[in-house]
C-alpha cells in the first residue's frame, strides 16, 4: 500500500512500534464519528459550533422548548430567516409549525391568549 508517485506509504497505516514494542492499530488523529460529522455541518451552517449546540442543550436541558423531548431526531437549529440570529433548539414538530405557519410572535401571542381565555359563545 505505497503511495506511487512517492513510493511512501500513507500516514494513516504507516507502521510503527511503541517504545513499549506494541504496534497500534491506526496512526493519526482520531477520527469523528458520523453524528460529530453531521453536528460540525448542522452548525457550520448556521454560525454556531458544536460547543455552542450543546451549551444550548445543556440550558434546555435537553428537551424542546415546549418540553417534550426530541422523539427520533436530534432537536433542530431554530433561527430568525430574516436575521439569521440562532433562538434555540426545537424539535422537528415545533420547528415544521413554526416554518409552515410563518406568522410572527404577535400574532402566536394572541392566538394563546384567545385560546386560554376561557371564553364560551354559549353563554352569550
Amino acid at each position: 500500500m505505497t503511495d506511487a508517485m512517492s513510493g511512501h506509504m500513507p500516514y494513516a497505516v504507516m507502521p510503527f512500534k511503541t517504545p513499549d514494542g506494541v504496534t497500534p492499530l491506526r496512526v493519526g488523529p482520531p477520527r469523528k464519528l458520523p453524528h460529530e460529522k453531521a453536528l460540525e455541518r448542522r452548525c457550520a451552517l448556521y454560525g454556531i459550533t458544536p460547543e455552542q449546540y450543546k451549551k444550548q442543550l445543556l440550558i434546555q436541558r435537553g428537551l424542546c422548548v415546549c418540553g417534550r423531548p426530541p422523539k427520533k431526531r436530534s432537536l433542530n437549529i431554530d433561527h430568525d430567516h430574516a436575521t439569521q440570529r440562532v433562538r434555540g433548539l426545537l424539535c422537528y414538530t415545533c420547528n415544521h409549525k413554526v416554518l409552515t405557519l410563518g406568522i410572527g410572535s404577535g400574532l402566536l401571542r394572541l392566538l394563546a391568549d384567545y385560546l386560554d381565555s376561557g371564553h364560551d359563545m354559549r353563554k352569550l
